[in-house]
């Protein structure tokens, strides 16, 4: 991708009506993420700095209704950009978990991704999953002995909270964590 010609404005212009956006005009202003950048204190994306963000801003503001990110989460994993990969990861987050679709687009990526942003958001996106899937748990226990900060951060988190209640070795971990 040329991010030198990727602006707000041309985002934006991927989208052929605001109300009705499609799956793949979705997916095509959520690919601008791979211009982005990931700010080094925080280790979250640059939202001032991300077309992506403002793209977006200006949709909804035409009354834009996005298709939900779980949607087009599937091809997003795809990516080569750890920005878009982390993206479709944050989407197996949620009030019921992941579903089934998700927890196996996600036990790929267990086995594949290597980059510490993407890893970051899958930690995250799976945090709820530590009690029912063994290779979930055995993930965020992997994780909490990642070499990035923001890795573990994200894994102390998920091993600390109540659906890992169950995880084997949860406890050890957050307890190493906190030293």
């Amino acid at each position: 991708m040329d991010c030198s010609a990727v602006t707000a404005d041309s985002l934006k212009a991927k989208v052929a009506d605001p109300k009705n956006i499609t799956k793949d005009e979705y997916v095509a202003v959520l690919e601008g993420l791979a211009c982005c950048s990931v700010n080094e204190k925080t280790f979250a994306i640059d939202k001032k700095e991300c077309a992506v963000n403002a793209a977006l801003d200006a949709l909804k503001k035409d009354g834009a209704k996005l298709p939900s990110l779980d949607s087009v989460a599937d091809r997003l994993v795809k990516n080569e950009s750890p920005l878009v990969r982390g993206k479709a990861y944050s989407a197996f987050s949620g009030l019921f978990g992941a579903s089934d679709k998700d927890l196996s687009i996600a036990k790929d990526a267990i086995k594949t991704e290597k980059d510490p942003y993407a890893l970051q958001e899958l930690v995250a996106g799976l945090s709820n999953e530590g009690n029912k899937d063994p290779d979930v748990a055995k993930f965020l226990l992997d994780m909490s002995k990642h070499e990035n900060s923001f890795v573990r951060r994200k894994a102390a988190i998920a091993l600390g909270n109540t659906w890992s209640n169950k995880v084997e070795g949860a406890v050890d971990a957050v307890i190493t964590l906190m030293s």
